[in-house]
């Protein structure tokens, strides 16, 4: 069990090497066992078998959710990593977002509907030769303040030390990468509003915001006032199909 920032969360690894390495790695925020209500993350690392065709499948499941899956274990290692991040800094004044994220080349974010996230993950090589690079996180987080989205965990996901940061041989290098990444908002997709809209109306961006935000309850004041403020800054795109050239170029264009 782990307390990191303001939450409790239980991890449990497929094999006994990776949980050892998640307790050396993540010591001081480890606690006693309680039974407060806590986050579960289930991590499955699996080792290659000469029985099976093709490489195995590495899978993260949050709260019984499948979070990531990846023929790649350093692309689960990473989801857990952001997910952690994620929990730490929330709770710091920062309004957290339930969305997908692309970094453009230009270094400002682009935040779309979290039910982009797996269109984004499939087309992440074909994003990337345009210059947008995903950012496969469970949440972004705004900061009132600077009006910036600040993206928990490393800055990508094929970052060089992240297998050996769970491995145990550099067991620092995952604390350094529970940190956080800032950038200004370049624009928010609504994948969810028709692709022919030019422009999606700001009051109605705010209101698929919020619900995206909070499910459809009422949010804080100051959380909506945040929300508010980063659509005045921020462009507001009505998106579609991520296999849409016509989209893609307009994401990319400086």
């Amino acid at each position: 069990m782990y307390r990191i920032g303001d939450h409790l969360i239980c991890i449990r690894a497929s094999e006994g090497w990776l949980d050892d390495a998640l307790r050396a790695a993540l010591s001081e925020h480890a606690v006693p066992e309680l039974t407060a209500p806590h986050a579960n993350l289930s991590i499955r690392i699996e080792r290659p078998d000469e029985r099976v065709v093709g490489e195995p499948v590495h899978t993260l499941y949050s709260s019984g959710c499948l979070a990531a899956r990846s023929r790649q274990p350093q692309d689960v290692l990473v989801a857990l990593v952001r997910e952690l991040a994620v929990n730490g800094l929330e709770g710091q004044g920062l309004v957290t977002v339930r969305c997908a994220a692309l970094l453009r080349s230009d270094g400002r974010a682009l935040l779309l509907s979290a039910v982009a996230r797996r269109q984004l993950v499939l087309h992440s090589r074909r994003l990337a030769e345009v210059g947008l690079h995903v950012i496969d996180t469970p949440a972004v987080l705004i900061d009132p303040r600077t009006l910036e989205a600040v993206i928990p965990g490393p800055s990508f996901a094929y970052d060089p030390h992240i297998l050996s940061a769970i491995s145990g041989t550099e067991h620092e290098d995952l604390q350094a990468l529970l940190c956080e990444h800032r950038y200004s908002i370049g624009a928010w997709i609504f994948m969810s509003l028709p692709g022919g809209l030019a422009q999606a109306p700001r009051a109605l961006a705010l209101t698929k915001a919020a619900s995206a935000l909070w499910g459809g309850a009422p949010g804080r004041s100051s959380d909506i006032r945040t929300l508010a403020a980063v659509l005045r800054q921020a462009e507001t795109l009505a998106g579609g199909d991520l296999t849409s050239l016509d989209l893609i170029a307009r994401l990319a264009q400086e």
